[in-house]
């Protein structure tokens, strides 16, 4: 066999095996992510909280389980779960800043907006929108929704939370 060939089929071969590696990685993933999606359905709602500024006081006793997940999808499931309720990019964010506080508020809040498009995408969250306003966009486990799609009472997000438009005129 040419050597030539022989080389291009040992680095076809070694591509074929990164991808496949990969692959693997991302089924591991799906299914540790999975496992976190179907545990949000046995959450109990007096688990609930009223605001994310009562969260975390040297990480009360409910987070004691969150163990800084590695990925940002297990840490939005994981904040979710503890929670219990729907909550906004920002919520999130500020209470994994506040339970990672070595990591950079902006950092978090873009790895909790990719990682809130993937989870939507595989079905392991959904998102509430709050009027016409995406800015008044909240996310959570479907079975928190009711019936006909809104939020139950036990799992409502924060109306504090929502934003106003205010109407500027020139």
């Amino acid at each position: 066999m040419n050597a030539e060939i022989r080389q291009e089929l040992e680095r076809l071969k070694e591509l074929i095996k990164k991808d496949l590696i990969a692959k693997i990685e991302s089924i591991d993933d799906m299914v540790d992510l999975m496992q976190l999606y179907n545990s949000m359905s046995n959450i109990h709602a007096e688990d609930s909280i009223s605001s994310t500024e009562d969260i975390l006081s040297d990480k009360p006793e409910k987070y004691q389980a969150y163990n800084n997940p590695s990925s940002y999808r297990h840490k939005v499931v994981s904040v979710l779960k503890i929670e219990n309720k729907f909550l906004n990019i920002n919520e999130i964010s500020n209470i994994i800043h506040k339970l990672e506080p070595d990591i950079s508020f902006e950092q978090i809040k873009k790895g909790v907006s990719s990682a809130k498009s993937n989870l939507i995408s595989s079905g392991a969250i959904v998102k509430y929108v709050v009027g016409s306003s995406n800015q008044n966009s909240f996310y959570g486990s479907s079975s928190w929704l009711d019936e006909d799609g809104n939020p139950k009472p036990e799992h409502m997000y924060n109306e504090e939370s929502l934003v106003v438009k205010e109407e500027v005129k020139i």
